[in-house]
């Protein structure tokens, strides 16, 4: 994964890009928006592109 140089938004805030080739692993955590009304879960996914390798 490489970065490029940070961008700034028309909001005043700051951009960073990130560019992904697709032969790298990510992980990322998911769960509910809102824990107290869908009660507490969260799952750990781990990616290759837009295919979930593992839970």
């Amino acid at each position: 994964m490489s970065r490029r140089k940070p961008a700034p938004t028309a909001e005043g805030g700051t951009r960073v890009e990130i560019d992904y080739a697709g032969g790298e692993r990510l992980t990322m955590n998911m769960g509910p928006q809102h824990p107290s009304a869908h009660g507490v879960f969260r799952a750990i996914l781990t990616l290759e592109g837009e295919l979930v390798v593992g839970v």
